[in-house]
C-alpha cells in the first residue's frame, strides 16, 4: 500500500512539474492570465493570449529596435489610481481567428471585466502611449512595422477605440 501511494505521489509530482513547465515557458502569470480571460470573456472561443515567442520571423524582423510592444500590461488607464490589467490575444470566430483586448480592474481581490474589444483582425499587439498627450493610452496595432490600428482611451466614463488617422492626415 505504501509503495502504491508513493508511486501515485511520484507520478502526480512529475505530471505537475511537466504541466508547470509547459505553462510557465513564457512567464509565471501566463496560466493565470489565461484563466482570467476565460473567466471574464467566456464568449471568446479557443482563446490564445499573445506571446512574443509565437511571432513569426517577419513580425520579429519588423520589431527590431522597437521597444515597449507587448501583449500584457498593467497600467492605470482611467486615472483612478488603480492599475488595470490589459491582455491581448486572438480567438476563433467560425473558421477565422480574430483579435481581442481585455481590460480588467481589481475589485475586492478579484479581477472584474471593465471592457472587451474585439477586432476583425487576426493579429494584435500594443504599446502604452509615452508622450504627454497620450500618457496612459494604449496604442494597438494589427501588424508589426505599420501604423494600422488605433488608440484605446478612457473617455471619462468608458473606454473607446479610435482608429489612427490615415497616413499623412493629422
Amino acid at each position: 500500500m505504501l509503495t502504491l501511494c508513493l508511486r501515485f505521489m511520484i507520478i502526480g509530482t512529475v505530471s505537475l512539474l511537466a504541466l508547470s513547465a509547459a505553462i510557465g515557458q513564457q512567464r509565471p502569470e501566463a496560466a493565470s492570465d489565461a484563466l482570467i480571460v476565460q473567466d471574464l470573456a467566456p464568449e471568446l472561443d479557443s482563446m490564445q493570449l499573445g506571446r512574443m515567442e509565437a511571432l513569426n520571423e517577419e513580425r520579429r524582423r519588423n520589431m527590431v529596435g522597437v521597444e515597449g510592444l507587448g501583449f500584457r500590461f498593467e497600467q492605470d488607464l482611467n486615472s483612478d489610481g488603480q492599475q488595470e490589467l490589459i491582455l491581448l490575444g486572438d480567438y476563433a470566430k467560425g473558421e477565422r481567428r480574430q483579435s481581442f483586448v481585455l481590460i480588467a480592474r481589481s475589485a475586492a481581490g478579484q479581477w472584474v471585466r471593465s471592457r472587451l474589444f474585439t477586432f476583425d483582425q487576426e493579429f494584435i499587439i500594443a504599446e502604452l502611449g509615452q508622450t504627454a498627450s497620450r500618457q496612459g493610452d494604449l496604442a494597438v496595432y494589427f501588424c508589426t512595422g505599420c501604423d494600422y490600428g488605433g488608440w484605446i482611451e478612457w473617455t471619462g466614463s468608458d473606454y473607446e477605440f479610435k482608429p489612427f488617422p490615415p497616413a499623412g492626415v493629422r
